[in-house]
């Protein structure tokens, strides 16, 4: 990676491991494409080293790409440790933000294998095995 996308990542990885925030990142390692910005996220995965246990889509609103200046939504990782089952009992002390943000989560029963077509809606409903 280059060296703005490696910088980017290990300081995102370094501000979560000292479970600190981050306004933003620095304008010189921010980065200026979605190309670029998913590469500091491959980045941050490979360093953070925790099993990805589900994807999760961000700014799947309108209003919401427009606040951030994207025009599409995008993936991001949920990790293994911090994805637990319901009921729970988590220590504050384990999040500097002290925010909850629930998510809903379509469990895929069978393949999706890419092709060249988009999956209909049907396609795709008829593969969700659970919601939770």
């Amino acid at each position: 990676p280059s060296e703005a996308i490696e910088a980017a990542a290990r300081l995102l990885v370094e501000t979560r491991r000292a479970n600190d925030l981050l306004a933003a990142l620095p304008a010189d390692l921010t980065p200026p494409t979605l190309a670029d910005a998913y590469a500091v996220q491959d980045r941050v995965r490979a360093l953070w080293g925790e099993r990805v246990v589900a994807w999760k889509a961000g700014a799947t609103a309108l209003p919401v790409q427009q606040k951030f200046g994207l025009g599409e939504p995008f993936a991001g990782p949920a990790f293994a440790p911090d994805t637990v089952a319901s009921p729970a009992r988590l220590p504050a002390a384990r999040f500097a933000h002290l925010a909850l943000e629930s998510e809903f989560a379509f469990r895929i029963g069978r393949p999706l294998p890419p092709r060249a077509t988009p999956f209909t809606r049907e396609e795709v409903l008829a593969a969700v095995d659970a919601l939770v």
